[in-house]
């Protein structure tokens, strides 16, 4: 609620001063204003009852560990705080906010060529770079550029000629960054008016967000397309208008107060306050670095040319009410209609129905483009890169039902189904969707168990094809070509134990050699991706992209690529011995839920009492089983993991099966905070009950709410 208020500062001092910056220059308290004025008020009764139960508990229980550590008195919820969580996860799942506008930065420092000649490398078709983009920067922004990591989240539906029962099965296990608490609440909704409804909730949003009624199920993906733009707006000196074409505009303005707590305040009201002003132009809020200054300070100015960002979920309301509607859904028809009134962020919705029905479709706001690939900022006096409005939910691509029995979905760009998408996205590589319909292809008589074990599937079709890449090049260093050999016999399935720990070893050490100089010279992170990195490797990337400038000699593929397979090799056997079969993937590659007040203070105790973990996991960010980290990155640590798992046969709905990666509850000291992260790791999950009957046999405790 902090975050999305900008007040998070408020409690946190200084280091969260940017993070409130931001979401005031996005407005998303506003942005959530706008939406709760729009609501029906079917939606804002819900709201209403939703807050007054959160209320409820706050005066009549304790307060979390959290809060009084912090001597934090808690505001009454309300309607806006849940729209403003709402429209924070929003911001947080559009990849295209972040990335664009480091790669603003990145130009700034390495120039716009040598990214333009990265992007191009990386996705095999050239970049559009706008003429008077060529010439023109702004100021270097105030951040640094992304840390490229794979996008992931699984869906799938196999339909009920693949399945044991003649019903179709669904599936899905969304990935995010790990996160403690978790992300996620498992509940069953019953109301009186005829709500069923069992899944994945979020701490902070009434109803279903990923589930099923008995009738329907759906799960999510990230759609990945992108939907922000950066425009380059050129001010005048008193940066009071800006140009649009021939003629001059004025600049939208406004000043928000910010409280900041004073780093040794012990009392309670003890800020420093903070203005911060907040610029607008047609396209949206100007991102310029300038707008905090402490009362009595002035501004400092930045150049003539400051971005813009536009942003397209921000032009359009109503999201909410797709979540309400798909829980009521009685069929495939109920389903569609309530997914054409979803317009945030880009998803992938994958449905299967209790009568036969399967089917994805992509739902939400896609910017119509007059021109451009959207890859890079543009010049926004122009008029030619400028938005006509959103592409209609009629104009985004849907399947349902097609021959081969199953739909699935794993942030790709649709390919793999036959699709060709008619606008740019940040799409993942193929590699996890391919391998999911692989598996359902052959699926026959197929039951939950089934879909459990794909969910955990550790193939990795990147591994394999980055190894047989290295079969063709011309390796001469010993060393080299024997960890060649052993990669060469391994099968690509990333377990706790065996080659995998070389294979990423190799992959770590051909980044620090190929890149690791030119990050260091210029002080920044390159966006050089996984997909990049393959590319380089298979020879389909220019070749002077293996050439650091920056040095006298010329480095090429087969040396970068030997020596970093000798390296490696050197490495792992001198840590894990000579045997590939009992080199230990884990013991690298783990995972810790830190507590987020907790685990910062340097007493081993409180880092246990509120953390989860270490725990080490088989996996990488190409696996379906993902377990993602930092390409390059030499600790291995796991950063993007499935949030959740579910499956759901609509043939016995109290056969479905859910886990969460940490367990059920928030609370420092609960039973059920940390229960479940031994199950998840190992691949179990746990039984997700749905009828009075069933849920009263499994149930082994009761809380009840009284009004």
């Amino acid at each position: 609620r902090r975050t999305a208020a900008g007040r998070l500062a408020e409690i946190a001092g200084d280091a969260a001063l940017p993070l409130d910056i931001e979401a005031r220059t996005l407005g998303l308290r506003r942005l959530a204003e706008a939406e709760l004025d729009a609501l029906p008020e079917s939606l804002r009764s819900v709201l209403e009852a939703y807050a007054e139960g959160v209320n409820a508990y706050l005066e009549r229980q304790p307060l979390p560990l959290e809060f009084v550590l912090l001597r934090i008195e808690p505001e009454r919820w309300t309607p806006l705080d849940s729209l403003g969580f709402q429209w924070l996860m929003y911001s947080k799942l559009s990849d295209a906010l972040l990335v664009e506008r480091s790669r603003l930065g990145l130009a700034e420092r390495i120039g716009l060529d040598r990214v333009a000649e990265i992007l191009d490398a990386t996705c095999g078709t050239p970049t559009l770079v706008p003429e008077p983009l060529a010439r023109l920067f702004p100021a270097p922004p105030s951040f640094e550029p992304a840390d490229p990591h794979a996008a992931a989240s699984n869906a799938w539906a196999l339909s009920g000629r693949r399945t044991a029962s003649g019903r179709p099965l669904l599936a899905t296990d969304p990935h995010l960054p790990a996160e403690n608490p978790g992300v996620w609440y498992a509940a069953h909704l019953s109301t009186e008016d005829g709500l069923q409804a069992a899944g994945l909730t979020l701490p902070g949003l009434p109803g279903i967000v990923i589930g099923h009624n008995g009738r329907v199920a759906w799960g999510i993906t990230m759609h990945q397309a992108d939907d922000a733009d950066y425009f380059l707006e050129e001010l005048d000196p008193a940066g009071e208008r800006y140009r649009d074409a021939e003629a001059w505009r004025p600049v939208e303005q406004r000043e928000e107060r910010v409280r900041v707590r004073h780093r040794l305040a012990i009392a309670r009201g003890s800020f420093e306050e903070v203005r911060v002003r907040v610029r607008a132009t047609r396209h949206g809020p100007l991102l310029d670095g300038e707008g905090a200054s402490p009362a009595g300070r002035s501004s400092r100015g930045r150049g003539p040319f400051v971005p813009a960002v536009a942003w397209a979920p921000a032009t359009v309301r109503g999201s909410l009410e797709a979540f309400a509607l798909a829980a009521r859904a009685a069929g495939r028809d109920d389903l569609e209609e309530a997914w054409k009134r979803y317009r945030g962020p880009a998803l992938n919705v994958c449905w299967a129905t209790s009568d036969g029905h399967v089917g994805v479709r992509a739902t939400g706001a896609i910017p119509k483009r007059r021109s451009g690939d959207g890859r890079l900022p543009v010049p926004g006096w122009t008029g030619e890169f400028d938005w006509d409005g959103l592409l209609p939910a009629s104009a985004l691509p849907s399947i349902e039902d097609p021959p081969e029995g199953f739909v699935a979905t794993a942030n790709d760009d649709w390919s793999a189904a036959g699709f060709r998408l008619p606008y740019p996205g940040l799409f993942a590589g193929r590699e996890r969707v391919d391998r999911i319909r692989e598996v359902l292809a052959g699926a026959e008589g197929a039951r939950a168990d089934a879909m459990r074990g794909l969910q955990c599937d550790l193939v990795s079709l990147y591994a394999r094809r980055v190894v047989a890449a290295l079969g063709a090049l011309d390796l001469r260093d010993p060393a080299a070509t024997r960890a060649r050999q052993i990669l060469s016999d391994w099968d690509g399935r990333v377990e706790r134990f065996g080659p995998a720990r070389l294979f990423h070893e190799f992959l770590a050490e051909l980044y620090a050699r190929a890149f690791g100089p030119r990050e260091r010279r210029h002080g920044v992170r390159l966006p050089v991706g996984w997909e990049l990195l393959a590319r380089m490797i298979e020879g389909a990337a220019a070749s002077d992209l293996w050439d650091d400038p920056g040095t006298e000699t010329r480095e090429s593929r087969e040396g970068l690529v030997g020596a970093a397979l000798g390296s490696a090799l050197a490495r792992v056997e001198s840590e894990e011995g000579r045997e590939p079969s009992r080199w230990s993937w884990q013991r690298v590659h783990t995972l810790e839920y830190a507590h987020p007040l907790l685990g910062g203070i340097p007493l081993p105790v409180l880092r246990r009492v509120g953390g989860a973990g270490p725990v080490g996991l088989p996996g990488d960010a190409h696996t379906v089983s993902v377990a993602g980290f930092s390409l390059g990155s030499r600790a291995f640590g796991v950063r993007h993991v499935a949030s959740a798992r579910l499956v759901v046969d609509l043939a016995d709905p109290d056969a479905s099966r859910i886990v969460l990666p940490i367990g059920q509850s928030g609370q420092v000291g609960d039973r059920h905070r940390r229960d479940q992260l031994r199950a998840w790791s190992e691949g179990r999950d746990f039984p997700l009950p749905f009828t009075r009957a069933a849920v009263e046999r499994a149930t082994v405790s009761i809380l009840v709410l009284v009004p």
